[in-house]
């Protein structure tokens, strides 16, 4: 989910650096009087502009309005359905209980054997994390703790406890 916010984030800048871009090479201004007019633009505020506009301009501003409010309507229904689907909680409270364990095993993949071995685990109540990289194959209805990743990155081993893990399967 945090790859999913810094896309977000670097829309967002991409926009408004363009709009500022635009006012700073169309209309000659400076860039804070340009990106003052993209954020007014694009918040939907209706001040006036701070210097009128060339017809180039009026034009520019035009497009931004229209493609602007599109992206930023885009990005913020996607940050609304993540966060309504709980994906960002959901994502804390797993690492949470990841963050918690010890003494446990990671399995990565819930695949077939991943499935038999993760019942397995189960049956024998021992704590393990499942490290899966496809999120069609997390299965919440499961009860398990998992964690979206591949597992042959160090950085999703560290994610599931590896440093307090007592294996990896």
């Amino acid at each position: 989910m945090l790859k999913e916010f810094k896309t977000i984030i670097i829309f967002i800048l991409i926009l408004f650096l363009v709009g500022s871009l635009g006012y700073t090479i169309i209309e000659k201004w400076n860039f804070f009087d340009a990106l003052y007019m993209t954020v007014i633009t694009l918040s939907t505020t209706g001040f006036e502009e701070i210097r009128p506009l060339s017809k180039t301009g009026r034009f520019f501003t035009m497009i931004l309005i229209v493609f602007g409010i599109s992206v930023l309507f885009y990005v913020l229904g996607n940050l609304n359905v993540a966060i309504f689907e709980g994906n960002i909680l959901k994502d804390r409270k797993m690492q949470k209980k990841i963050n918690q364990l010890s003494d446990h095993f990671i399995v990565c993949g819930f695949g077939r054997m991943g499935r038999k071995i993760a019942y397995e685990l189960e049956r024998r109540k021992k704590k393990f994390v499942i490290l899966e990289k496809d999120e069609k194959n997390i299965d919440s209805t499961t009860g398990f703790i998992f964690l979206k990743g591949d597992a042959t990155e160090d950085l999703n081993l560290m994610n599931a406890g590896i440093k307090r893990a007592r294996g990896l399967v």
